[in-house]
């Protein structure tokens, strides 16, 4: 039954009701003149229960009119309007009831001129004995109440809890009159009584739907350098700040916390917009793996325990990168010489050259010539690429960690296609063409090898764009590896005739 319907019943039966009322009214302040028209005997004791009975319906009567009048304007109208939710029958029975009885201890007072005193007394140690036995229920329902009235939190609202000393998040999906249901991140529905959540500590991370502050705390050992751990960290929390969920116009931040025994606590400070495309769980696990990584290849570990017993050679936490073994574990991540053979490795490492770069500097230009490729092992680097249209520098791409650019310029002897400036500061190794051309002399297949890795890295970073289909993809790479080796072909025989 809709509201419209059950308004109309409402309102029928109020004005049967009144008419009720009236004939009963107008029965009982003209029944002298009723009884001579109708020629009925004058019988006192008659007179009198039948006047007693009359005002006693209409104290009934009158009551079921309060009692509508109630339920259609105060609940229905008044309260339902105010907190935009229906009222549950319970408050609008426990309504009825006491008005039934104020109504019954009017018709005692009025009609029959007894003491109430004792219906009174008698009725408070009933509702006292009601209250006990049905208190756990009433407290569901006036906190319900208080619930929709102050409307703290609403229904799509996501929240946090406080029980136990641990924290509850989830999305409200129902607020009913005894219990509200929460849906939590894995899909599990948690209903709370009411008149605990009363008294429990709220917060809701919906409202107002401004951006909020959350934290990793990640430790490290004393070994590793604080300016070198917060120029890592901060790179790991700028590679992520576009991602969807999280504030980009909110700078991170990395800060020293506590000293304890197994080294010094960096907190990792971002800001997301919780469950506006990212909840806070999600956003940790991302900022903890993006730091995660970042430290994997600058070579440094979160710290152990101290108490940790080994019967070898404890593990480095803090690698530099200026052993030759440094360097070679670096190279062989990298995707351009996954194909070398450790001794080649060992080549490329001891010609390797590591700068620093601070914030804004600029580590090549576009169209300046080039005879190296630079491998990022802290921070980040911007790219930028002009055209003849447009001369003003536009960004393309972010190189992070573990990444390498340049490498056109160092095996075919181009021009730099773009503009490479530090976002943060930075650490970089430069590697020049004479290591890679020693090698090539002494192992002439690398140059097909080296020219299909160069072509699949395009390819690849083409196909993310344009959604080649995988025919096409292998099409594509096979027809730019020929290209490229050409070119190397070509750039070697330039160099050697240089030489000679």
């Amino acid at each position: 039954m809709n509201f419209s319907t059950l308004f109309k019943k409402q309102i029928s039966g109020l004005m049967l009701s009144f008419l009720i009322f009236t004939i009963f009214f107008f029965l009982y302040m003209h029944f002298e003149s009723i009884r001579l028209v109708l020629h009925l005997p004058d019988n006192p004791f008659v007179k009198q229960n039948i006047l007693l009975s009359l005002h006693t319906l209409l104290w009934i009567v009158g009551g079921i009119i309060f009692k509508t009048l109630a339920n259609l304007f105060f609940w229905d109208f008044m309260i339902a309007r105010a907190i935009q939710s229906p009222i549950p029958g319970a408050l609008k029975a426990l309504s009825n009831i006491l008005i039934f009885l104020g109504t019954v201890a009017c018709i005692i007072g009025a009609v029959f001129e007894q003491s109430v005193t004792g219906f009174l007394a008698a009725l408070g140690a009933g509702g006292f004995a009601l209250g006990l036995a049905l208190r756990n229920l009433f407290s569901d329902i006036f906190t319900g109440l208080a619930i929709n009235l102050d409307r703290t939190f609403v229904i799509g609202d996501w929240i946090e809890l406080v029980e136990n000393n641990e924290v509850i998040a989830g999305q409200i999906s129902e607020i009913g009159w005894r219990s509200t249901n929460l849906v939590t991140e894995t899909n599990k529905t948690i209903v709370i009584p009411n008149s605990n959540l009363g008294e429990m500590m709220i917060t809701n991370i919906s409202r107002p739907t401004i951006p909020t502050r959350y934290q990793v705390c990640i430790t490290l050992d004393f070994s590793v350098p604080v300016a070198r751990a917060k120029r890592v960290f901060f790179a790991s929390l700028l590679s992520i700040r576009d991602q969807k969920g999280f504030v980009p116009d909110k700078d991170p931040e990395v800060l020293l916390g506590n000293v304890n025994e197994n080294g010094l606590e960096y907190v990792l400070r971002y800001w997301i917009l919780p469950w506006n495309g990212i909840s806070p769980n999600r956003a940790k696990d991302v900022i903890t793996n993006s730091a995660i990584e970042h430290l994997k290849t600058a070579g440094i570990s979160p710290t152990y325990e101290k108490t940790d017993i080994y019967y070898k050679e404890m593990p480095i936490r803090n690698s530099e990168g200026h052993t030759l073994e440094d360097q070679i574990a670096l190279l062989s991540r990298i995707e351009l010489f996954s194909e070398l053979r450790n001794e080649e490795l060992a080549q490329i490492a001891v010609s390797m050259h590591r700068h620093f770069y601070n914030k804004g500097d600029t580590i090549c230009r576009q169209g300046e010539a080039g005879d190296s490729l630079f491998i990022l092992t802290e921070g980040l680097l911007d790219i930028f690429v002009s055209s003849e249209k447009n001369s003003q520098k536009q960004s393309v791409a972010r190189l992070f960690p573990g990444e390498f650019v340049g490498e056109m310029a160092l095996l075919t002897g181009e021009l730099r296609s773009a503009t490479i400036t530090a976002l943060t500061s930075s650490v970089a190794y430069e590697i020049k063409g004479d290591a890679i051309r020693g090698l090539l002399e002494n192992r002439h297949e690398l140059a097909e090898i080296l020219s299909q890795i160069v072509a699949e890295r395009k390819i690849r970073i083409a196909a993310s764009k344009s959604q080649l289909s995988h025919e096409k993809r292998i099409e594509e790479v096979a027809s730019f590896a020929s290209q490229v080796l050409n070119r190397m072909i070509g750039f070697l025989k330039f160099n050697s005739r240089q030489v000679s």
